[in-house]
């Protein structure tokens, strides 16, 4: 039986035989038309059972009552699996980030959380 060969007027056909790689696969990444760049210096989180939130958005001084303003840039919802995910991929970063140029500094009243070891 002759092996099928690929077609580049037809880049769906491919030989069923061949093995398959999705978990090393570079994938290969598209813009979509309404992406954009969004900057956040705050973050805020939640989650359910089935969903982790990410709310984050920009800080823009104080109300008149002396409350911090925030203007709220977009919200990003996972699974809890990806979250996990998004946080070795961060903490990684981060690491690489500060062997690079130096320990990041945070303090604890830049925390919305208890930070390790309080």
């Amino acid at each position: 039986m002759p092996k099928k060969s690929f077609s580049k007027s037809n880049p769906q056909q491919e030989d069923s035989r061949a093995p398959r790689s999705t978990t090393n696969a570079e994938p290969i990444l598209a813009q979509a038309p309404d992406f954009k760049t969004i900057y956040t210096n705050f973050v805020n989180a939640a989650y359910s059972p089935l969903d982790v939130m990410l709310n984050i958005g920009e800080t823009a001084g104080q109300t008149p009552e002396g409350r911090p303003l925030i203007i709220h840039r977009a919200k990003i919802i996972m699974t809890p699996a990806e979250a996990k995910i998004i946080a070795a991929i961060m903490n990684d970063l981060v690491a690489r980030f500060e062997k690079q140029f130096g320990k990041i500094f945070v303090t604890k009243d830049m925390m919305p959380i208890p930070m390790e070891g309080d």
